[in-house]
């Protein structure tokens, strides 16, 4: 669909070419400049493929790398400059004609008149393939460049979305730079952030704004559209039945066209990022593709944010209890992830707390969903009941370590208490080992003979 305009005028440039080249049959002079003209306008071409190439195979980014060397504009350059050299020649040529018409004192009139007119012909037909070639061509290099400043727009906003969540040191700061993002980088007329309200109204609530009318602007709008996590577009602000109460005022903001993306959040809908523009139907696949990925970008951010926020909190609340205790104490969330542990439960797990912290138990320790003891966790997990059991742990470099484990439910997932008993253990097994020596010596034969016997010297007669 996207290719079909260039599609036409390729045909129409075939047969203005064909067309000329009929005019010219009788002069060299004029087909020798007419084959001049076809190979540039071969090599504009050319040019014009090259960059569908790089768009098709590499994507927007080569075909707008591509576009900036301003290879389309010289071809162009070239193609006009020798349409306007052929334009004066023909007109010289044909004011030629017309002299020798009226000068001629034999030969017949019609003859005079035929070469007239066939100068009139080829002249009006080159001026028309020019119109034509160049209005083509002047198409097709506002396309690309339209394309080319959309790309460095999307690129310098998403990139701009990377830095704000770094720097956001809350989910207010976020929403809020994101929503003057799409305004100032992404040059949209209006934005805002809404949340989704579990009434009856579905309503959106607004949480951050910005653009033109920021302060006057309040949509009463419903998260029903967006729920299934699908975007909304509406084309034409001034003729959509449900934006009717608000048209006076969109009309005098000069807002014309709406598209809203969800905000998704651990499977679920959010919200939505709603971005309003000045053009009519300014929302198509394109544009779309931006504002999906900024929207992706925005509820990780959001998820990130409330995360660290879930940190503190836990930190406050067991770390005055939990900091100062000799066992090892662990908070894993429902999706395994460590919300919490002590000092000593890192100790215990021969990682850096901070290493941990935030990451999944699988992640941290590959493999140990295989093991016995996460059974039990899963069905504390799942079961909600307490478990107690005593646990061996082998370490990465083939040590291990023996834990007595309470496990307990809690509303963030489960909490796990360790007691290390790896020294018990251990003490316990030498004492069997020194155990069973010493009975497998005293039960050999002339086991005390060897006890009393030094140097090959016996003490015993």
């Amino acid at each position: 669909e996207f290719l079909a305009p260039v599609a036409v005028a390729r045909e129409d440039l075939t047969q203005a070419l064909h067309a000329l080249q009929t005019l010219t049959v009788d002069n060299p002079e004029q087909r020798l400049r007419l084959a001049a003209l076809r190979e540039l306008v071969v090599r504009r071409l050319d040019v014009a493929d090259e960059s569908m190439r790089l768009r098709r195979e590499q994507g927007r980014d080569a075909a707008a790398a591509y576009l900036a060397t301003g290879a389309p504009e010289h071809a162009v350059a070239e193609v006009s400059a020798r349409l306007t050299e052929m334009t004066r020649v023909e007109q010289e040529l044909l004011t030629r004609r017309r002299t020798a018409l009226e000068v001629a004192t034999t030969g017949s009139m019609a003859s005079a008149a035929i070469l007239g007119l066939l100068g009139l012909g080829l002249l009006t037909a080159m001026n028309l393939f020019g119109r034509r070639l160049n209005a083509t061509l002047a198409h097709h290099v506002a396309q690309r460049t339209h394309e080319l400043t959309r790309s460095n727009r999307a690129l310098r906003m998403l990139s701009n979305c990377n830095q704000t969540l770094i720097r956001a040191a809350d989910e207010a700061q976020l929403v809020q730079a994101i929503c003057d993002l799409v305004v100032t980088d992404g040059g949209y007329r209006f934005s805002f952030v809404g949340y989704a309200e579990h009434d009856d109204a579905k309503a959106l609530r607004t949480v951050a704004r910005a653009g033109v009318g920021a302060g006057e602007l309040t949509f009463a709008t419903t998260w029903a559209d967006i729920r299934t996590g699908q975007p909304t577009v509406l084309n034409d602000l001034h003729d959509d039945p449900a934006t009717a109460k608000w048209r006076d005022a969109l009309r005098r903001l000069g807002l014309s066209s709406a598209a809203a993306v969800p905000l998704e959040l651990d499977g679920r809908v959010l919200g939505a990022l709603v971005v309003l523009a000045t053009e009519p139907a300014a929302f198509d696949a394109a544009e779309m593709d931006i504002l999906i990925e900024l929207a992706k970008d925005l509820s990780f951010g959001i998820h990130m944010l409330r995360d660290r926020a879930a940190h503190r909190a836990l930190e406050a609340r067991y770390a005055s209890v939990l900091g100062s205790m000799t066992e090892g104490a662990q908070v894993i969330d429902f999706a395994w992830r460590y919300l919490y542990l002590n000092e000593v439960a890192a100790t215990q797990g021969h990682r850096p707390r901070a290493e941990l912290l935030g990451r999944t138990m699988m992640d941290a320790y590959p493999g140990i969903e295989g093991t016995q003891m996460f059974g039990v966790l899963r069905q504390c997990m799942e079961s909600r009941a307490p478990q107690r059991f005593e646990n061996k742990f082998q370490y990465d470099d083939g040590s291990c370590g023996h834990f007595e484990l309470s496990v307990t439910p809690v509303p963030e997932g489960i909490f796990i208490l360790s007691h290390d008993i790896t020294a018990t253990r251990r003490a316990e097994e030498s004492l069997r080992e020194s155990q069973a020596l010493l009975a497998a010596f005293f039960d050999s034969p002339g086991a005390l003979r060897r006890v009393f016997e030094r140097d090959g010297d016996s003490l015993i007669p």
